[in-house]
């Protein structure tokens, strides 16, 4: 047991039956016993070939299942980390640092989105913070060309599904995404509600940590996810894969259920630090364990497949 009280399984195999006891160890009890009796071997793919079946990855070792597994998402796929904080509001890094701790990655592009002032708890932008952070954001790309930094923003939805910044801010941004900070406890119907009416928003590309979650914290808000992905699908809205290892939202359960309504979803790291850009391994991995493919996940595409770009209005597809 770890000094937080986590328990830690140690086992103990013999070399030519390592693989055997690798795959009982990482599969489920309904997963392994499926493929009962498992024959002896010293490596995972060595068992697969002897039960005639293709190797599967361990994400997906929850439940039985027929045919061969997809070919997941991986972190090479990822082009570009689309949440991310800066000393603009609770981050600890300045904007350039962020964007050359991105490139140093491999990546193409970062998207910047501070918070908004309904945020409460830390420092949000104003209308004008948001301008001036532009003119840093300019700057930055001026220094690091090709690589581009988006200015983006995390705004809050209001509890009555407004969003805390007017849409003449919003239609200047390569990035939007909302998010609920506030009000947490709602009813599931006006919970529900309040989310929807921001996916319709014509500025909004992502609904980031959709459930609200906090591991052992913080449950799940009550929102009706089927009617969100519905609504996320009929706009155009990805959802977002948060890689905050007490976060993990959407979790890899709901993020099946989302590629299966046909929803994009946005694995992003939310790094408050040039350190935080490493929890990209950890939404990843939420997403594979959703069954994502790279074709499932918005900035696994290059920057012009993606945008900038502003979807279009009902009022404009009514011209």
């Amino acid at each position: 047991v770890t000094i937080d009280g986590l328990p830690i399984e140690l086992i103990i195999s013999h070399r030519e039956r390592y693989g055997t006891e690798l795959l009982r160890a990482t599969g489920s009890a309904a997963y392994v016993a499926a493929l009962e009796p498992l024959p002896d071997a010293s490596e995972e793919s060595g068992l697969y070939r002897a039960l005639g079946l293709p190797w599967c990855p361990p994400e997906l070792r929850e439940q039985p299942f027929s045919g061969s597994p997809p070919p997941l998402v991986a972190l090479e796929d990822i082009r570009g980390d689309l949440h991310c904080h800066t000393t603009w509001s609770d981050g600890r890094a300045s904007v350039e640092e962020m964007a050359r701790a991105a490139r140093d990655r491999g990546y193409d592009y970062v998207a910047i989105c501070d918070h908004t002032p309904a945020v409460g708890a830390v420092r949000g932008l104003t209308p004008d913070d948001v301008r001036r952070q532009g003119d840093e954001i300019a700057a930055a790309n001026e220094q690091l060309a090709p690589f581009r930094v988006l200015r983006g923003i995390e705004c809050d939805i209001i509890a009555n599904g407004t969003l805390d910044l007017p849409d003449d801010v919003l239609a200047e941004l390569d990035w939007v995404q909302a998010s609920v900070h506030a009000g947490q406890r709602m009813a599931r119907g006006e919970m529900t509600n309040r989310v929807e009416e921001a996916l319709r928003n014509p500025h909004v590309r992502c609904l980031s940590h959709p459930t609200g979650r906090y591991i052992n914290r913080r449950p799940e808000n009550a929102l009706d996810l089927e009617r969100i992905f519905q609504v996320a699908l009929e706009e155009g809205v990805a959802l977002e894969v948060n890689g905050l290892p007490d976060r993990l939202d959407l979790s890899g359960e709901h993020v099946r259920d989302a590629l299966r309504a046909g929803v994009e979803i946005v694995c992003s790291t939310d790094a408050h630090s040039v350190r935080g850009l490493g929890n990209m391994v950890l939404s990843v991995a939420t997403a594979r364990r959703g069954w994502a493919e790279a074709g499932n996940v918005v900035n696994s595409k290059a920057l012009e497949a993606i945008g900038p770009r502003r979807r279009p209005t009902r009022a404009d597809e009514r011209c």
